[in-house]
């Protein structure tokens, strides 16, 4: 009688070990890792979006970049204006040696038709900035060359022709900015797409 429940009990006991051996294999296996095929698919994908983000980004800078230079350049031709109306007096912009992208001096300008360089003697220096505009290019009307002036009433001095500075990205992934003055002196800015460029910025 003892021996055949002390073999029971034994039996009993393989049988419960045996199908706990069973449900830990299982549950090992339900918990494998990646396939190859499956780590290849996640870096394909992986790639493709740092990829697109990347090109996103890049596109950004970009555009930002040329925002800035064209707001910048915008706001300083408008302060001219204030300032000519301000002082009652004749405003000159000349561009620095490096052209409008390199800087620009704002002055007074002695002589009524504008357009005359600095002479310290009799003009008033209003500003004196130097900044650089890194990867873009300007060119300008035929008057907005070498100088832009307003008359004491804010008009633009330049005869009777508007004046034109158009901004291009040397990456030639945006499509430029145009900044005009017109005859009363007003600033307007119009935009250039990657898709429809500003005539003077080809992609």
């Amino acid at each position: 009688m003892g021996i055949s429940i002390f073999c029971n009990s034994f039996f009993l006991k393989r049988l419960v070990a045996f199908k706990e051996g069973n449900r830990q294999v299982k549950h090992a296996s339900d918990q494998r890792g990646f396939t190859l095929i499956e780590l290849m698919v996640t870096l394909v994908v992986l790639v493709v979006l740092l990829g697109v983000g990347i090109s996103s980004f890049n596109n950004w800078v970009v555009s930002t970049r040329m925002d800035t230079a064209t707001m910048n350049l915008a706001g300083v031709l408008k302060q001219a204006r204030s300032e000519a109306v301000s002082r009652q007096s004749v405003i000159t912009l000349a561009p620095k040696a490096g052209g409008w992208t390199e800087g620009l001096t704002m002055y007074t300008d002695t002589d009524a038709g504008g357009n005359t360089a600095y002479a310290a003697a009799n003009d008033t220096l209003i500003k004196d900035l130097e900044f650089s505009m890194g990867g873009i290019a300007a060119s300008t009307s035929a008057n907005a060359a070498a100088y832009i002036s307003y008359t004491s009433g804010g008009l633009l001095n330049e005869g009777n022709n508007e004046v034109e500075i158009i901004l291009c990205d040397s990456t030639e992934e945006e499509g430029g900015s145009s900044i005009t003055v017109n005859l009363v002196g007003r600033t307007s800015i119009l935009k250039g797409t990657e898709t429809n460029p500003l005539p003077s910025c080809t992609l």
